[in-house]
């Protein structure tokens, strides 16, 4: 006969082997978590701007009119052109600028940005009227660190230089999604390619100081120039 001590039994042995085949052996893993933050990126002047070799005489004894200085314009694509300076008070006062050989456009290339990422190129902090700008009165969107810039040699005067003038009417943007496209301050399109990269080519103005009283020497005149881009 089963006694009722026996069924005891085995019913506790029986919840021991229930327990004992739901148990599951555990193990952890650890890891560390990373990212790498990279703001920074790399930018090359891949390309010096030059504005050729010029004829450049002036004649009369009285400094040109600011408006009409005589300049040389220097287009993206590589073509230049010429324009006399003037002053309305002194017919006598002029500046001649013949192309002899045309310049070559400058460039600066990024690499190492934000894939498919607009740039911005850092502009003049003031807007307004500026003498160097020989195509309009005023232009909001001229170019930090390459506006206003000299051009001199040895031996030249302090009035006798060169003044180089870019702004954003004078670029072209080299690949990235907007490639072959002008450079827009209002909504910046300098835009990357999915390796971040993009590259920016410019031509400019390059006058003859209207304050100066001769013809420039026959030689090389230089000036060092920046260009700032920015996320």
């Amino acid at each position: 006969m089963f006694k009722r001590k026996n069924l005891s039994v085995a019913l506790a042995v029986s919840s021991v082997l229930l327990a004992s085949s739901s148990y599951v052996q555990a193990e952890v893993a650890n890891g560390t978590a990373t990212v790498t933050v990279q703001n920074a990126f790399t930018i090359a002047n891949t390309a010096s701007i030059d504005f050729g070799t010029l004829r450049v005489t002036r004649a009369g004894d009285n400094t040109l009119d600011v408006g009409t200085p005589g300049f040389t314009t220097l287009d993206v694509d590589g073509t230049q052109t010429a324009t006399a300076g003037a002053n309305s008070g002194d017919t006598a006062s002029t500046l001649t600028i013949t192309v002899i050989a045309a310049g070559t456009p400058g460039r600066v290339d990024v690499s190492g940005a934000a894939p498919f990422t607009n740039l911005q190129v850092e502009l003049v902090a003031t807007a307004g009227a500026d003498a160097n700008d020989v195509t309009t009165t005023t232009d909001n969107n001229a170019f930090a660190g390459i506006n206003n810039v000299d051009l001199t040699t040895a031996g030249a005067g302090s009035d006798d230089k060169f003044v180089m003038f870019v702004s954003s009417a004078d670029t072209r943007i080299e690949g990235g999604v907007n490639n072959g496209s002008e450079y827009d301050p209002a909504t910046p399109n300098l835009r990357t390619d999915a390796t971040g990269a993009v590259g920016l080519s410019f031509g400019g103005n390059l006058k003859w100081n209207e304050a100066s009283l001769i013809s420039p020497a026959d030689g090389a005149y230089t000036g060092n120039y920046s260009i700032t881009v920015t996320y």
